[in-house]
């Protein structure tokens, strides 16, 4: 399978995500993590999971595979943001340092994911 991100222009074909269901978990996992986090406010869960939901579903009409990380015990709220822990080349993915401690397991996360894929 092969991945990229080298154009801002090009139609999107696959899309790597991951839904609030596997990064959030419940309220109560927000409710411990945001402040570490540095978040303003705690996301509210059951909202972030509507909003997302109708995301995906207007990313379908265009965007021909979707993928999405699982949850993983090591990884947290921040998880969401995919982009951060890797950086796409047309030979593969390069695992990145994350800056924020509690997102330092992410990278080998990932790299698992994308290893499943191919």
């Amino acid at each position: 399978m092969k991945f990229g991100s080298q154009s801002e222009v090009n139609q999107i074909r696959s899309l790597l995500l991951k839904n609030p269901r596997d990064a959030f978990i419940s309220q109560n996992n927000v409710q411990d993590q945001w402040k570490e986090l540095n978040y303003s406010e705690p996301p509210d869960y059951k909202k972030s999971l509507e909003e997302y939901d109708d995301f995906v579903e207007i990313l379908r009409a265009y965007v021909p595979e979707i993928h999405f990380r699982p949850q993983h015990e090591q990884t947290g709220l921040d998880s969401i943001y995919v982009q951060d822990p890797l950086i796409i080349t047309d030979k593969g993915a390069v695992l990145c340092s994350m800056g924020k401690e509690k997102r330092q397991a992410e990278p080998s996360a990932a790299g698992e994911f994308m290893e499943k894929l191919g």
